[in-house]
């Protein structure tokens, strides 16, 4: 293999460059500086009649020095003009692969448009449906033809609406994060990315559930392990963190309550899928002493419809089955433990240890993330009140007038008050230079009205 040096690699790229914008090349114009230099002073030591080479510079006239001197400058800057132009031509054809640079497509559209943020904020409603309906459809509920079994039919189309609209949305570059209109490449990278997730997830696991029910097969054992592939769904709910990160940029959010929404919406999901999970395992295990059977449900026990160690499916409504189980996941993640619905086989009792091993560990990461979002929210006051603090401290050694120690108080509350300036200022500096430039316009430009 024949490698090739840095050097001429640049000259092969210049000599590139030239060709495109229709210059001379560069090896040519050395030849002829070289030519003509080698003339003039030809020239002139065949007039003084001495012998190549053994003319000495200081034997020539003034004139033919700076004449001299200007022809080999003329030389020396068409070069490097020339050679400049070249890198420029070399660097326009590299900068023209760049995905930015390609074609758009019209048919590609931007997701910072109208109808994508309203398409955002419709798959936010179906992703929280499907993190809350599906987990008690599959614990709780056998699945039949009825309302929501069309509706289930309505968010599966719309998910699969939302698989074609992907290949169809404009992406932004992770190198620089420009949008790329370019649909191949737009194509290329939702197939290389979230494709087979989303479409694993709008396969209809609760249709293959159904059929087997209704078969001769559908009330073994075995067969219900196979209603599990109906969670399926839920990895749906990792849409959320690209539909989030297109609308932070869209809305102006304060990421405190931000926060303290997503904590709250961890805590009731969490207690949500434990006591799902809780009523799942009672299911699937089918014994003869699970939690369901030695669960106090009392209006149903007082009228003499359930007995003690009766299976309530069928019998208990599955809301007062849910909310039971609800009840248990929520006093279990909460570390309370009232102790009145207790696991009853070696599995549940090993599930419940686990479920307690991960309630603590949530319960305990929201209460320290809270405190923290907290404190970082008041930062700025804290700091002020800390600072007064220590203005108060050092008026009362001082002894310092009244009316003085008034002047400066003002003037710290008033510092506190226009702290945003200095804020702002390094926001600014903190911008490349075109935004500044517009933004410092923006706030120096006045409408005059008629």
């Amino acid at each position: 293999m024949v490698q090739i040096r840095g050097s001429e690699k640049y000259a092969a790229r210049s000599m590139a460059g030239s060709q495109l914008l229709g210059l001379p090349d560069e090896e040519e114009t050395r030849k002829e500086g070289e030519h003509a230099k080698n003339m003039y002073v030809g020239g002139i030591k065949d007039e003084e009649g001495g012998l190549p080479g053994q003319v000495a510079m200081g034997d020539k006239d003034r004139s033919d020095e700076e004449a001299m001197g200007d022809i080999q400058k003329e030389f020396r800057e068409k070069s490097k003009a020339k050679m400049d132009i070249g890198m420029v031509a070399a660097g326009v054809q590299e900068m023209q692969k760049h995905k930015i640079f390609a074609e758009p497509s019209p048919w590609v559209i931007s997701p910072r448009s109208r109808y994508m943020r309203r398409w955002d904020m419709v798959t936010l409603m179906l992703l929280l449906y499907t993190a809350v309906v599906t987990p008690v459809e599959v614990s709780f509920m056998e699945t039949k033809i009825d309302t929501l079994f069309w509706i289930n039919r309505s968010v599966d189309a719309l998910f699969v609406k939302d698989i074609v609209l992907n290949f169809f949305v404009a992406i932004y570059d992770p190198e620089d994060g420009q949008l790329v209109f370019h649909h191949p490449t737009v194509v290329r990278s939702y197939l290389k990315g979230w494709f087979p997730i989303d479409v694993i997830s709008v396969f209809p696991f609760d249709l293959i559930s159904f059929m087997l029910n209704t078969s001769s097969v559908g009330k073994m054992k075995v067969l219900r392990i196979l209603r599990l592939l109906r969670l399926v769904k839920l990895l749906r709910i990792l849409r959320a963190a690209r539909i989030f990160a297109r609308l932070e940029t869209q809305y102006n959010i304060d990421y405190s309550a931000l926060e303290l929404a997503k904590f709250g919406v961890l805590a009731l999901v969490t207690s949500h899928w434990m006591a799902c999970a809780w009523g799942l395992v009672a299911d699937l295990e089918d014994s003869d002493y699970n939690w369901l059977k030695y669960t106090a449900f009392n209006t149903f026990h007082e009228t003499g419809k359930l007995e003690i160690g009766q299976d309530p499916v069928g019998v208990v409504s599955t809301t007062d089955i849910y909310i039971a189980a609800f009840y248990w996941s929520s006093m279990t993640m909460t570390t309370i433990g009232y102790g009145d619905i207790v696991p009853s086989t070696l599995v549940e009792r090993i599930f419940v240890s686990f479920a307690m091993l991960v309630g603590a560990f949530v319960y305990g990461y929201i209460i320290g993330a809270v405190s923290n979002v907290i404190s970082t929210k008041n930062a700025k006051k804290n700091d002020f009140y800390k600072l007064m603090g220590e203005l108060n401290s050092f008026l009362k050694e001082g002894r310092w007038d009244h009316d003085l120690c008034m002047r400066l108080r003002e003037y710290f509350k008033y510092r506190l008050a226009s702290s945003h300036v200095d804020a702002h200022t390094a926001l600014l500096q903190q911008m490349s230079p075109a935004l500044r430039a517009e933004i410092t316009l923006g706030m120096n430009t006045w409408e005059c009205w008629p």
